[in-house]
């Protein structure tokens, strides 16, 4: 599992993907969904960064496990 988030707002949700290659696109505007959306690193209002699977680990236990809705190879821990 490879694993993202947003820089610059604490601890925020954290995305989880299947793949370097998928985590790698949505960190850089490349997934699917930020493509139809019009979604790049100038427009929008946090950058997003890969974390380590340890830093990941550590934040998820108290967060909450959904699936991402518009992209099945995603799912996210949100904050409660």
């Amino acid at each position: 599992m490879f694993y993202a988030t947003f820089k610059g707002i604490g601890k925020s949700d954290i995305a989880v993907f299947y793949t370097e290659q998928e985590r790698n696109d949505w960190v850089n505007f490349k997934d699917e969904y930020s493509i139809a959306l019009g979604a790049n690193a100038e427009n929008s209002t946090f950058e997003r960064i890969p974390i380590s699977a340890g830093t990941a680990k550590k934040r998820i236990k108290t967060m909450l496990h959904k699936k991402d809705e518009f992209n099945h190879n995603q799912e996210w821990y949100i904050n409660k």
